[in-house]
């Protein structure tokens, strides 16, 4: 009805955004056919419209459903233009998930160095966005579920790859990022 709405009314940015919900909707059950379509003209209208921040989310979307059906090369490409577009923009948690979800998709590729590079980026990214938003947002437990994901498929990659030194330093740094995040909840910690 939304998208009906914002037709009727020739609000293209509505229209585009209505695209992009219904898109991942589908995408949750399971219509992936419908869910291709969506994201695709969300993506198309953001074009359109030069909306930079809707492409690279068009694109991320495009990424995990690509991924999720097995297109593998196709999704990286999808966030590879999504990391891109939301470094050029100044989107740093965008950028996050970005690198997290391409470095994700390489490990399952087999392309392990290109997989530690993408997340690497991404911690890195996480570490920004966490200077950023303060010591009491509640922006940071979400991102530090995020960093932990990608602590955790990077120390993955690193044990693939041969490299357990380096795994084990990563641990460390998770580990120590979780007791700065626990300590910075409770109130002991400034941040």
């Amino acid at each position: 009805q939304h998208k009906a709405i914002c037709e009727e009314l020739g609000d293209r940015a509505g229209v585009a955004g209505a695209c992009g919900h219904l898109g991942n909707y589908y995408d949750r059950t399971g219509d992936y056919g419908r869910a291709l379509q969506m994201h695709e003209q969300h993506k198309a209208i953001c074009e359109e419209l030069g909306d930079r921040a809707g492409v690279a989310k068009a694109c991320g979307n495009l990424g995990n459903w690509y991924a999720r059906t097995g297109d593998n090369a196709r999704a990286c490409e999808m966030y590879e233009q999504c990391k891109t577009m939301c470094e050029e923009i100044g989107n740093i948690d965008g950028l996050g998930s970005a690198c997290n979800n391409l470095g994700d998709t390489l490990e399952q590729t087999g392309d392990l160095p290109a997989a530690a590079c993408a997340l690497v980026q991404g911690i890195a990214a996480w570490q920004r966005v966490e200077r950023d938003v303060g010591a009491h947002d509640a922006q940071r437990v979400s991102l530090f579920e995020q960093q932990q994901k990608s602590y955790r498929l990077l120390q993955s990659v690193l044990l693939r790859l041969g490299q357990p030194g380096w795994a084990l330093g990563v641990a460390a740094q998770a580990k120590a990022r979780a007791l700065a995040h626990r300590l910075g909840r409770s109130g002991r910690c400034g941040g």
